[in-house]
């Protein structure tokens, strides 16, 4: 955001992202605590609500949509609501450290939703969930025993067939597979399509899990923005924060086809809900040029794989992984 060609784009997008808050919240153990839900609070009026990610840590925003100059309050409360910790802040802090008198669970529940442009563009990226699907979300009930529900949201644009079509979450993978392989590609026709009206559907209207020991993903599969309007940049901003509050990540997952804008927009999005922004490269070979990311050097990966390792990431298995593989050296050590 240093750059002014960047900067810019907040402001064509309204993603004020300069004042970001971190925190991190720990177990008597020193073990991270996820799924505790964190609160911004301003003259009586919430600011922002997030939940800790598997490694305890919230991202948190005072200005994101509107600004703000008063003092904040943050108030830090166990999954079922209860307080647990309060502090007052006269001026903006960075980060927080937070260690709590309680020993963290472990990730039991795993919620997968698809967010997908079904529009003209996009049948080879559908045709690849079709054939990857299984790989990417089947193991982790064949292979980590998490409790997993797959939904998905395919939407298009006003004019077309339908503007969105969703199937809720499925614990049968079967179910969902049937559903996926009756989808295609069509419509479309002009670069904008109803991101906002698929957004709102999947944060708002879909019976997202309230265990909470939990995990919510969101992949966004597509290669358009939203159109350019000021009700329907309300609606993506409204549905963002609703996603935050939830502890929804959202994990865009661009095609060929976007432009820098809609990769800026793509990357608050996921920035805003502690996510990542995943772009597809000319690696493969397969379909149109993909847009060169606004990043510094990266690491090309195939994408089933890619999208399995960022579950496993944020479902805390990797963090589990690490933990066991050091116990057992230390027993070893001192056995």
């Amino acid at each position: 955001m240093n750059n002014q060609e960047w900067s810019n784009q907040q402001q064509n997008w309204g993603f004020n992202a300069s004042k970001r808050f971190k925190i991190t919240l720990k177990d008597k153990n020193n073990a991270p605590l996820p799924n505790y839900k964190v609160s911004i609070f301003s003259a009586g009026k919430t600011l922002w609500k997030a939940q800790s990610n598997y490694a305890g840590i919230a991202e948190l925003w005072t200005e994101l949509f509107q600004p703000n100059d008063s003092e904040i309050k943050i108030v830090v409360s166990s999954p079922n609501g209860e307080p647990l910790y309060t502090k007052i802040f006269d001026q903006q802090p960075r980060q927080l450290n937070v260690k709590l008198n309680i020993e963290a669970q472990k990730i039991k529940n795993l919620d997968v939703m698809f967010m997908v442009d079904a529009t003209g563009s996009m049948g080879d990226e559908i045709n690849y969930l079709k054939a990857e699907l299984d790989d990417i979300v089947g193991r982790f009930n064949r292979e980590d025993g998490l409790n997993t529900r797959t939904g998905m949201v395919f939407y298009r644009d006003q004019g077309d067939e339908y503007v969105i079509r969703d199937f809720g979450f499925e614990t049968d993978l079967k179910k969902v597979k049937a559903n996926l392989m009756k989808q295609g590609a069509s419509g479309g026709g002009d670069f904008e399509e109803a991101v906002d009206e698929a957004m709102e559907n999947a944060i708002f209207q879909q019976q997202w899990t309230t265990e909470p020991n939990a995990t919510k993903l969101m992949f966004m599969i597509l290669d358009a923005p939203p159109h350019h309007q000021s009700a329907k940049i309300k609606r993506i901003q409204r549905s963002v924060k609703e996603a935050a509050a939830k502890g929804i990540i959202l994990i865009p997952v661009v095609a060929s086809g976007i432009d820098k804008p809609t990769e800026f927009l793509m990357r608050f999005m996921a920035l805003s809900t502690n996510g990542t922004y995943v772009f597809i490269t000319d690696h493969s070979g397969i379909g149109n040029s993909h847009l060169e990311p606004t990043v510094g050097q990266y690491k090309v990966e195939k994408l089933n794989q890619l999208l399995y390792r960022l579950t496993r990431k944020y479902a805390g298995l990797d963090a589990h992984l690490a933990k066991d593989l050091r116990n057992f050296a230390n027993n070893g050590r001192e056995n």
